[in-house]
C-alpha cells in the first residue's frame, strides 16, 4: 500500500492517479501530502476501503481531488471492447467449442 514512506520519495508536485481494482493508497497519508503540496492533485477511482461510501471523507472536500467512485473504466472504448469480447465468446459457444475462462 502506498503510504507515508512512498510519498516522501516522490517528486514534489506529483499527481497521483489510482484506477486499481483494490485499494492502494493510505488515505491519511494522501490527505497530508495533498495539504502540504507535495502531491499537487489526485484522481481516485477507488478508496482505501474499496468503493466510495463516505460523503464526509476529507478527500471529497478537497479542490485538488477528482474521484469517480469505481467507474473510471466506463468509457466508449471499454464498452466497445466488452461488446467484442462477448461477441467472440458467443461465437465460440455457438461454434460448438468448449469455452474455458481463466
Amino acid at each position: 500500500m502506498i503510504a507515508e514512506d512512498a510519498f516522501a520519495r516522490i517528486k514534489d508536485g506529483a499527481i497521483i492517479i489510482n484506477t486499481a481494482r483494490e485499494p492502494m493508497i493510505k488515505e491519511a497519508a494522501l490527505i497530508d501530502t495533498l495539504k502540504s503540496g507535495k502531491v499537487a492533485a489526485a484522481g481516485l477511482d477507488t478508496f482505501e476501503e474499496g468503493a466510495f461510501k463516505d460523503v464526509d471523507n476529507e478527500l471529497c472536500k478537497m479542490d485538488n481531488v477528482l474521484f469517480s467512485s469505481h467507474v473510471a473504466y466506463n468509457t466508449a472504448e471499454s464498452f466497445a471492447e466488452l461488446c467484442e469480447t462477448v461477441g467472440n465468446i458467443v461465437a465460440i459457444v455457438l461454434g460448438g467449442e468448449i469455452l474455458l475462462l481463466q
